[in-house]
């Protein structure tokens, strides 16, 4: 717990008449103890310095010599107030503490029991700074304080729908949040990327722009593959095949899913031309629409993009037939081949998790995440995502094949798949697909030694030695940047690195390496890393 937050606080004192003038010197030293010595007197509690702890109410009684010193008295005090918090922790009353492993536990609790109807917890939420009245009992109220709590932290919107997802709650949202509301989440998420929602959902409509074909993320046939990829992996998708009213009800909301479904699976796009990544949505989109036709019973599989004549979806959908004006007109009126149809049957829906449940693991190569924001700056992250090879493998399957090219680490070390973005107990990226052919075993290559290069750069620039930093082998300033015992902690969207404060390195630290990352847009997750 890194600070202490005390809402209301009043102290009352049983004095003698004699002692009347002590009131004063007793506020003064009180303060102390609220400002500086309470907060070390909670650190011998052991409370991890990430972990958010809510307590409702509590009571401490004690009895003071007013002729002690006052060091004395601020140190009674403070050890008085810190036995009484471990007692209330000890209790484990969920109706007066309630602990969340990280502030963003605290927004799944928040949207979760917002989706069950429960707002018994909503003065745990109000303490964590939500937008929600302690005293509420209006679903609608709290619904709408939910919004605007993700609207203020939109990296968390993401997690949080894939947290309601896949602990089977994200009908209930889905069903009562309007459709405005969702739009502005949509904004609100986009936005965390650099980019703009109508130039996502409208693209070149209104504007002259001419691509090349070869300039565009890949040919009207590829789009669709591409499209089916990102459905296949993605968790907010399996929300569709359950074909609630609302999507029916409302097909703009259709538009806004598709947005949140390459987010998930797939945010390093909002990196390429704007009008591109417009194309890209618009053909996840037909494949979301596709699944109502099927459930509807019409049985007859649209040619994504593939039409000469279709109508949009909605109104945001924009002119789909200026958006097709980027390729070639003989592309656009042929028939496209499918390579594989987009099967919602084939998606993957976790059972139920506990609301709060965390993926754990312990890895030897806990450095490999120090290197997450080399791979920018070695250009490799622009340079994979307009790759041919993009069209049939993820970020996620290139980054697991890479981790595994640059340490000698098991497919399923926890440092390998988090430095894809999963969890430890996620299945691996590439679970059901071939290994890398021979051009990919290349770019690997040569992206591991870019890696080594830049790495080697940054470790000499910060050394004292610069002379001797230059000269040091790359290969052994990996190893040593890498190889440290981690524990990995995995939540949708979040990813916690626990290392010993045994293995802090003066070199690591001078290079900046293992400075928090945090929001990394092109991966769409959190990293932290903290030492104990």
């Amino acid at each position: 717990m890194e600070t202490a937050k005390i809402d209301r606080f009043q102290a009352r004192y049983h004095l003698p008449p004699s002692r009347f003038g002590e009131k004063e010197r007793l506020d003064h030293l009180l303060d102390k103890v609220l400002n500086s010595s309470l907060a070390l007197a909670l650190d011998c509690l052991g409370i991890p310095a990430h972990e958010e702890v809510c307590i409702r109410r509590i009571e401490v009684p004690i009895r003071i010599k007013t002729a002690s010193a006052d060091s004395e008295l601020v140190a009674a005090w403070s050890t008085a107030l810190a036995d009484q918090f471990q007692t209330v922790l000890s209790a484990n009353d969920l109706s007066n503490v309630i602990r969340y492993p990280s502030r963003l536990h605290g927004l799944f609790d928040f949207a979760h029991n917002v989706a069950k109807g429960d707002l018994q917890q909503a003065w745990a939420w109000k303490q964590l700074g939500f937008a929600v009245n302690p005293k509420t009992d209006s679903l609608s109220e709290a619904r709408e304080g939910l919004v605007r709590s993700l609207l203020q932290e939109a990296v968390s919107i993401i997690p949080v729908l894939l947290h309601l997802t896949r602990s089977g709650r994200m009908d209930n949202i889905l069903q009562q949040v309007p459709v405005i509301w969702w739009q502005d989440l949509a904004k609100a998420a986009v936005t965390e990327y650099g980019v703009e929602y109508e130039e996502v959902i409208q693209g070149m409509q209104g504007r002259n722009r001419n691509y090349n074909e070869k300039e565009t993320i890949a040919s009207i046939s590829n789009i669709e593959r591409l499209a089916s990829r990102i459905l296949r992996a993605s968790s907010l998708a399996s929300v569709i095949k359950q074909g609630p009213a609302c999507f029916i009800d409302q097909p703009e909301l259709v538009t806004i899913w598709s947005v949140f479904v390459i987010l998930e699976t797939e945010p390093a796009l909002f990196r390429t031309e704007e009008g591109q990544t417009a194309v890209l949505r618009t053909a996840v989109e037909e494949l979301l629409n596709e699944t109502f036709a099927r459930r509807a019973g019409d049985g007859r599989p649209k040619n994504v993009l593939g039409e000469s004549e279709r109508k949009p979806t909605s109104a945001a959908s924009g002119n789909r037939q200026d958006e097709r004006t980027t390729f070639s007109s003989e592309a656009a009126t042929k028939p496209i081949p499918r390579e594989q149809d987009w099967d919602i049957q084939r998606i993957e829906e976790p059972g139920g998790s506990p609301p709060l449940q965390r993926s754990c693991g312990d890895s030897e190569y806990g450095g490999l995440l120090f290197l997450l924001p080399l791979l920018e700056q070695a250009g490799i992250i622009d340079e994979l995502i307009k790759a041919e090879q993009f069209e049939k493998r993820s970020l996620r399957w290139f980054l697991h094949a890479l981790a595994l090219e640059l340490l000698p680490m098991q497919a399923n070390d926890p440092a390998a798949l988090a430095f894809c973005g999963l969890g430890p107990e996620d299945p691996l990226p590439d679970r059901e697909e071939p290994g890398p052919d021979a051009t990919e075993k290349r770019m690997l290559a040569d992206w591991r030694l870019r890696i080594l290069q830049t790495l080697a750069r940054r470790m000499s620039d910060n050394s004292e030695n610069e002379g001797r930093g230059q000269e040091k082998h790359a290969e052994q300033i990996l190893h040593r940047v890498c190889c440290r015992n981690a524990r990995i902690i995995a939540d949708p969207g979040w990813i916690e690195v626990m290392f010993s404060l045994r293995d802090v390195s003066i070199e690591v630290r001078r290079a900046g390496l293992d400075l928090d990352p945090g929001f990394i847009p092109w991966l769409g997750v959190v990293i932290k890393f903290y030492y104990e």
